[in-house]
């Protein structure tokens, strides 16, 4: 079920969740001995993670929950850490759900109880959260916040993959913020971490939202190599709705300057790979 997750393919997870949480169920009631509650809460986890892929929204939260009372019965620091990062899905879940509310209390609850068990990455994860939140709600500044000081304590971890992530949204939350200079300075940061972190998608997103920061404050021919950037890293990982997509948005960037030629082509480029 994991492994399907990890692929995308979440009715196909959610089936076998279903079919291991039955037979685990089946044989603690026929043999009581048998201690599956561990491997149960898992299951239960990965199921609520199926779920929320596929925007059963409730039917998620309601598995997460079934989820964290066995990781809290359970009191082990491992599931001490279970228990936190199921809190922190339930609050993905209330966030889509348009709960913004229930979420930012959930992702401070997280964030609490990591600060309690020390888990600096604990911290840096629940300010993500919080950050996302923060940003959907239009409340870019303190998105920004957030931001920045999960991005200081992925650091302190050595986490740069997340790290980039953190650094990419403070640029996303300081061009909402209209402070475009400081925005390129932040994408920028991204890619070279994403770079050193060997996350070729993670560059490929950073240098998409470079050129989209670049369009906007007048500089085409920057947006221009920034979109050519992005493209080459969506196809050189075999996303290549990614870099047609990209592709287009470089395309639309050639007819604002008049170049036809190239736009047309860049269009033409677009659908072929799509």
């Amino acid at each position: 079920g994991n492994k399907l997750n990890d692929l995308d393919q979440y009715a196909a997870a959610d089936s076998l969740f279903n079919e291991a949480i039955s037979l685990k169920l089946r044989v603690m009631r026929e043999d009581p001995s048998t201690d599956f509650r561990g491997s149960l809460a898992s299951s239960y986890y990965g199921k609520g993670t199926s779920l929320l892929n596929l925007g059963r929204l409730q039917e998620s939260i309601a598995s997460y929950r079934s989820a964290d009372s066995l990781y809290t019965a359970e009191g082990s620091l491992s599931s001490q850490r279970s228990h936190i990062n199921t809190l922190t899905q339930i609050g993905k879940a209330y966030l889509k759900s348009d709960e913004y509310e229930k979420a930012i209390e959930l992702f401070t609850i997280s964030y609490n109880a990591s600060e309690s068990l020390g888990d600096d990455e604990g911290k840096a994860d629940a300010l993500d959260e919080m950050g996302y939140a923060h940003f959907v709600k239009g409340k870019h500044q303190e998105a920004l916040d957030a931001f920045e000081i999960a991005y200081d304590l992925h650091i302190l971890s050595g986490n740069l993959k997340d790290a980039g992530y953190s650094k990419s949204q403070s640029g996303q939350s300081l061009w909402r913020l209209k402070r475009f200079d400081e925005a390129i300075e932040a994408h920028q940061a991204a890619i070279a971490i994403r770079e050193q972190a060997g996350f070729v998608s993670g560059q490929a997103y950073s240098w998409l939202k470079l050129g989209d920061l670049y369009k906007e404050s007048g500089d085409p021919l920057q947006a221009v190599a920034a979109f050519d950037t992005a493209s080459q890293l969506y196809d050189q990982v075999g996303n290549r709705s990614g870099a047609a997509d990209v592709l287009e948005t470089l395309g639309d960037v050639y007819i604002s300057v008049e170049d036809y030629a190239k736009a047309a082509q860049t269009h033409l480029k677009a659908l072929e790979i799509r």
